[in-house]
């Protein structure tokens, strides 16, 4: 009981929740506010990137198609192989639960730097670098799971002739 209300004083007097708080307020309104901002600017960027691509000669362009026929490739060698596919979708949701894992572990650190105040307390840049694990679970997560995505998009393109017995 004594830990709970240690636990209530900690947050009442916690400057560093209020800004956790709003920063994740700021920006899950930002993500619905700014979407089709950000969606017409990474446009332009595509197009400018797309601009470039054409001055920069024929290796830059040799390498780009180079990359894309290799994940064409490795689509269709994978998309009739069911084990390879369920060993993707395991890694796409083991990178998910490490970075949940990570996450919850940098919020617990951060709740014990506000709820015992004279205990060691990390700082910021502390806090900034217990947090690259995240981050980094969470790109690996990301590119597994699109990986699965285009996967599952193109194990459709697969032709089955039906047979009549």
């Amino acid at each position: 009981m004594e830990f709970l209300i240690e636990v209530f004083k900690g947050l009442k007097e916690a400057d560093a929740w209020s800004g956790a708080v709003a920063g994740l307020i700021a920006g899950a309104i930002g993500a619905i506010v700014f979407k089709p901002i950000l969606l017409k600017i990474l446009g332009l960027v595509g197009s400018f990137l797309f601009y470039l691509l054409g001055l920069m000669g024929k290796p830059l362009r040799l390498w780009v198609r180079k990359r894309k026929l290799r994940h064409v490739n490795w689509l269709r060698q994978i998309r009739t192989d069911s084990p390879a596919i369920t060993r993707e979708i395991a890694r796409s949701y083991a990178y998910l639960i490490l970075f949940w894992i990570s996450f919850l572990l940098w919020l617990f650190v951060l709740g014990n730097k506000l709820v015992f105040p004279d205990a060691a307390k990390p700082s910021h840049i502390g806090l900034i670098f217990l947090s690259c694990p995240t981050y980094c679970f969470e790109i690996c997560w990301l590119r597994r799971s699109s990986r699965v995505d285009a996967i599952l998009r193109n194990r459709n393109k697969i032709k089955r002739w039906l047979t009549q017995h």
